[in-house]
């Protein structure tokens, strides 16, 4: 019942999170206007914390990490007004502790699209066991990165999807690695397939 464009309130929820592991335990929701709203057990708002993207820039994908350190993958998009098209993007990777405080930010990726229609497959980030994972999320290829804190990969793990290409094909058909599930035995992930119509 938190429904509405004042503080602590919400139109549009992107991801929720649990902070289990700091002295209080809040549930956290990323929102659609980019900002990180906590709530205690009895549903009181008691942080809310404004991520300033840039203009033309959107949250793509959010984790909690551990240790009130949140990260956050945005996506900037530089647009063609006369042809009003995408020419271009870049995605960012921004770690932030439970104030907004910066405390690491690195380029992803800059991209051109290169087919007339435009997807957005860009990275996507979880975490497990307290530590950062992050998917490339069907660029050239697939894999999935693990960090640490000081934010090293220490693992990279490459999906084979065999002929079954993340590109977008002749007639349209492209494979999206959307989200994964992991525990200590597997890992599991969901990949769709989506055609232009």
């Amino acid at each position: 019942d938190k429904n509405g464009r004042g503080p602590g309130e919400y139109t549009s929820v992107l991801d929720f999170h649990l902070e289990k592991d700091l002295q209080k335990t809040y549930i956290s929701l990323v929102t659609a206007d980019a900002r990180i709203l906590s709530y205690n057990v009895d549903g009181d708002c008691v942080r809310e914390v404004n991520l300033n993207l840039p203009k033309r820039s959107r949250i793509t994908s959010s984790a909690y990490i551990s240790n009130g350190r949140y990260a956050i993958v945005t996506t900037s998009y530089v647009i063609d007004r006369e042809k009003r098209q995408t020419i271009a993007d870049s995605r960012k990777l921004t770690i932030i502790d439970t104030t907004g405080k910066l405390l690491y930010e690195k380029v992803l990726a800059i991209s051109k699209p290169t087919h007339k229609e435009y997807y957005d497959r860009g990275h996507f980030a979880y975490s497990y066991n307290g530590n950062l994972r992050m998917s490339t999320g069907m660029e050239s290829r697939d894999s999935l990165m693990v960090f640490n804190d000081q934010m090293e990969v220490i693992s990279n793990h490459i999906f084979d999807f065999g002929q079954l290409r993340p590109d977008i094909n002749e007639n349209g058909a492209q494979i999206i690695h959307r989200w994964n599930i992991e525990t200590d035995s597997f890992i599991k992930f969901q990949v769709s397939a989506s055609w232009e119509s």
